[in-house]
């Protein structure tokens, strides 16, 4: 059976083929769908099944071929940008959130001379 599966970065559809296993056979909507599956504009990553395990790429192409699958993984994660900007954000909030929680350490002079370490 071949599989699509939307690149968004090339705007065209890598292809895969993969036999159906046991768990593949007549398999029931994907349970994540909800809504989407009846919403125009659904993104494949919202209205698709997941790449059966052993798929090969087979090829790539402007139109989808077979059905439309997203590669494993977790769903609510497609959307994290993977642009250039988008990544820098991403490295920006985490030095940010790295700055909040770390302790600063701060030397000092007690009354007697005696050298002083206090974490902030």
């Amino acid at each position: 059976m071949i599989y699509s599966v939307w690149r968004p970065h090339l705007r065209a559809y890598d292809y895969y083929e993969a036999t159906p296993g046991p768990e593949d056979v007549e398999v029931p909507s994907p349970g994540h769908l909800g809504a989407a599956a009846s919403q125009i504009g659904a993104t494949p990553e919202e209205a698709s099944w997941r790449l059966p395990g052993g798929a090969r790429k087979v090829g790539q192409g402007a139109v989808p071929r077979g059905m439309i699958a997203r590669e494993g993984g977790f769903p609510a994660l497609s959307g994290l940008p993977t642009s250039g900007l988008g990544l820098v954000g991403l490295g920006v909030g985490a030095y940010l959130l790295w700055q909040m929680f770390r302790t600063y350490q701060v030397t000092y002079r007690g009354r007697n001379g005696e050298r002083r370490t206090l974490e902030v």
